[in-house]
């Protein structure tokens, strides 16, 4: 692995992260987490996503043209699904108002 496949990959994981956007998430979600290891779960998360945007590459080149095709498709799948539950979540919610 070269020196500019590292940097892109570090670069890449702060866009992605958007480390002040999602603050108030990753509060929330560590709630429940004593004060003592938030920073550690914080490192280790943040490791795993270098470690997943490293190995994108490979891991693509190794599943193979089709199978990633498939995994694009049943995430479209998803996010259309999850799409439709909230709109549907909407129209019902309107609809209940104009009701009353």
């Amino acid at each position: 692995m070269s020196g500019n496949e590292i940097f892109s990959a570090a670069v890449l994981l702060i866009l992605v992260i958007d480390p002040f956007g999602n603050v108030p998430l990753v509060v929330s979600a560590m709630k429940n987490v004593p004060p003592a290891r938030r920073a550690w779960v914080v490192l280790r998360e943040c490791i795993a996503a270098y470690v997943i945007l490293v190995g994108a590459h490979r891991l693509q080149a190794l599943l193979g043209e089709r199978v990633v095709l498939a995994f694009e498709r049943l995430m479209g799948l998803v996010l259309t699904a999850l799409a439709v539950e909230m709109l549907l979540g909407g129209v019902r919610t309107f609809v209940t108002h104009i009701a009353r």
